[in-house]
């Protein structure tokens, strides 16, 4: 596709975007929001709620993950690894 779609797991690119924003390209397409009008509006399709869904859905996508630190005895307390 030209333009490719919008890698929707880079944070930072995500963040940006509130989920007001993403509702409504979703709801009105990318050519109505200055995207990509190969984006097909979907608002006439399904209801709002699920439309809200989908942005909880794309936004996990991009979430931050955490990074846990290894338990105690995990590392070898006082032990250079």
């Amino acid at each position: 596709l030209d333009p490719p779609p919008r890698d929707l797991t880079q944070y930072r690119y995500m963040r940006r975007l509130t989920k007001g924003q993403i509702h409504r390209v979703i709801r009105d397409g990318g050519g109505a929001t200055g995207r990509s009008a190969l984006m097909p509006p979907f608002g006439k399709t399904i209801s709002a709620g699920l439309i809200d869904e989908l942005v909880s859905f794309v936004k996990a996508f991009s979430k931050r993950k955490k990074i846990n630190s290894p338990k105690e005895s995990e590392t070898q307390k006082g032990k250079r690894l």
